[in-house]
């Protein structure tokens, strides 16, 4: 049984069904006190939550735009819920595979490659030129391990994230 249904039985219950029970004042005192309580633990939780009730609707927002749906649509809110149940270890990683990849997107393109073209894919003088670019680009330090390794490791991001989700919650 639902917090809802429950409540729903018990006001059924006390303030409505007084043939089977016998109830008195003390009793729909009590019974009004409980009901407010739990509203208001209900409402506390949503003003307690500000941050999350926040980045909740701007993702749900982003979502219904990548899907051009609306709100009434169950496709974005199911991924929308879908992440929230996921563990966060699991998007950090994430987080950290593309802050990879777009460090690596990043001396691409300053080689001359637009986009998500691999030197490969291109013209033969061009791509000379591109390999030329990138060889002098992998002896720059710190390049060469952006292309072939990791810039981002798992731990550094993870930290930074706690930092920055600690801030926020601390009220900064």
């Amino acid at each position: 049984m639902t917090i809802e249904k429950a409540i729903q039985r018990i006001e059924w219950r006390f303030f409505t069904s007084f043939k089977n029970i016998y109830v008195n004042e003390n009793d729909i005192q009590a019974v009004s006190k409980l009901l407010n309580f739990i509203e208001n633990q209900r409402k506390g939780r949503l003003i307690g939550n500000g941050h999350f009730s926040k980045l909740y609707v701007a993702h749900l927002n982003c979502l219904i735009k990548h899907y051009q749906t609306s709100i009434i649509d169950p496709i974005p809110i199911k991924k929308l819920h879908y992440i929230i149940s996921r563990p966060l270890d699991l998007g950090i990683h994430e987080l950290v595979d593309t802050l990879n990849s777009l460090e690596q997107y990043k001396i691409l393109e300053r080689c001359g490659c637009k986009g998500i073209t691999h030197p490969n894919t291109q013209e033969s003088l061009e791509k000379g030129k591109i390999m030329e670019k990138l060889q002098n680009l992998l002896e720059v330090d710190g390049n060469r391990k952006k292309i072939f390794g990791q810039s981002w490791e798992f731990g550094e991001v993870k930290e930074g994230i706690e930092k920055q989700i600690k801030y926020v919650l601390d009220g900064q």
